[in-house]
This record gives C-alpha cells, sequence and structure tokens, in this order.
C-alpha cells in the first residue's frame, strides 16, 4: 500500500536587536512544528534478523516549539556569547503509551552554552567554554516480579519516561599569539587547552544487565569522562 511521505508545517517569530554600534547582538526566538505521518518502533520490536521489519512500525505524529534567546558580545577585551533554548519535542504514536504524548528520543527541554574570551593584549588570549543540557529521555526498568521459579522479570517504564543524568562540562584554553609583523606571510599561535576541567563524566548512554535471579543494574556509559588536556599549534596565512 501506499504510504504517505513525512510532511511539516513550521513557523517561528523573532526579534533580533543590535547595540553600540553592533558591538552587541541580541536576540529571541519562538519556533513551532507540528509533523504527520511520523514512525516509530512499537514495543518489544523484533528488529534482528527480521525480513518484514516494516510490520514492527507504528504511526502517528509530532510536534516542536520553543524559545531560543541569545547575546553576543563582539569585541573588547572582555567578548563572547550566550545562548539558551528552552524546548520540547514530542510524539503521539497509536499503539505506544495509550496514544499519549510523549518526549522524542532526542528531547532537552533546556540547553545552555556559554563561550566567554578574555583578551587582555594582542599576544594572549583565555578562553572559557561551558555547556549545559537536559538528560536524553530513555526507557528504564522500574520494577519487577518474580516467577515461581525464581526468574526476576523486569517492568518497564512508558516509552521514554526516564531520563539521563544532566549533561554540563567546562573547557578552557590559553592561545599565545606572536607579535604582528606586516613582512610575514603566516602568523603562528600556540593554544593550551583543557576539555572537561572538573572531569565530569557524562552519560553518552545507560544500558540495563540482569544477572539470573537478580533485579536489573544500570550501568553508564561515559566517552572522554575525565580531564583532557591538550597542546596545539596554529598556522593562519596574513
Amino acid at each position: 500500500p501506499y504510504i504517505k511521505p513525512q510532511q511539516s508545517n513550521n513557523f517561528s517569530i523573532g526579534y533580533f536587536k543590535n547595540l553600540q554600534n553592533n558591538n552587541w547582538e541580541t536576540s529571541i526566538e519562538l519556533y513551532g512544528r507540528t509533523i504527520s505521518n511520523l514512525f516509530d518502533y512499537k514495543d518489544f520490536a523484533i528488529l534482528a534478523v527480521n525480513e518484514n521489519i516494516e510490520t514492527e512500525l507504528l504511526r502517528g505524529i509530532g510536534r516542536a516549539y520553543g524559545a531560543e534567546i541569545s547575546i553576543k558580545k563582539k569585541a573588547g577585551t572582555f567578548n563572547g556569547w550566550l545562548s539558551y533554548t528552552l524546548s520540547r519535542t514530542e510524539k503521539k504514536i497509536a499503539g505506544i503509551n495509550r496514544q499519549e504524548w510523549f518526549p522524542s528520543n532526542f528531547d532537552k527541554p533546556h540547553d545552555l552554552s556559554l563561550v566567554l574570551n578574555y583578551q587582555p593584549n594582542q599576544r594572549n588570549t583565555f578562553t572559557l567554554n561551558f555547556n549545559y543540557g537536559t538528560g536524553r529521555p530513555t526507557t528504564a526498568p522500574f520494577s519487577s516480579y518474580t516467577e515461581l521459579n525464581g526468574f526476576v522479570v523486569p517492568i518497564f517504564s512508558d516509552r521514554n519516561q526516564v531520563r539521563l543524568p544532566d549533561y554540563h562540562r567546562m573547557d578552557v584554553a590559553y592561545t599565545l599569539g606572536q607579535s604582528f609583523k606586516t613582512d610575514r606571510k603566516f602568523k603562528t599561535s600556540w593554544t593550551i587547552s583543557i576539555y572537561n576541567l572538573y572531569g565530569r563524566s557524562n552519560a553518552f548512554s545507560v544500558f540495563f544487565t540482569q544477572k539470573p535471579f537478580n533485579r536489573p543494574v544500570a550501568n553508564q556509559l561515559a566517552i572522554l569522562g575525565n580531564i583532557f588536556p591538550a597542546l596545539s599549534i596554529n598556522f593562519e596565512s596574513i
């Protein structure tokens, strides 16, 4: 049978204002989106070695809405930018979560980014970068029951009703550039940086394991969960 393609309707409205001879840029924007013919896997879908995987899909609708605020300072001893997004991305699929709205896999209600630069002179630049975001939704066992043979059976939450821990990370860097000379064709600089300054072990994913006759155990997978220093040299054509 013919399946209609996914379609969306989008709208947005914003206000943008520059200040002090365009050195400050500010903006606020509201947006929304409705999506039709959205597909998702049904509960306990069989994906491995399935020649008819389309039978594991269910159809529904989706929506996304939110607000974005940003402020940027382009020049001066202190410069940088700050942006914050408050948003929701949700689905409604027949046969999932009693056909109620639920968060999509990448729903992040809060997302904040901050970049600060301190440049006391032409050669020295100190940079601080901070990121924060709400943890992604996931589905997890929240209870269990024991059969007569002693086997523990997990009971899962509704689809995407549990969240991973919030993500946040701070990076710092110091750049030492050379003095400017007009007779040079190339300009070089050195950058010393520290990624994940306070060693936050952010969860990239969470998976659950269960030993026989035991309750499910949550396991967190983190990538670069420790402090990561780096040294780099940069070349720039003048």
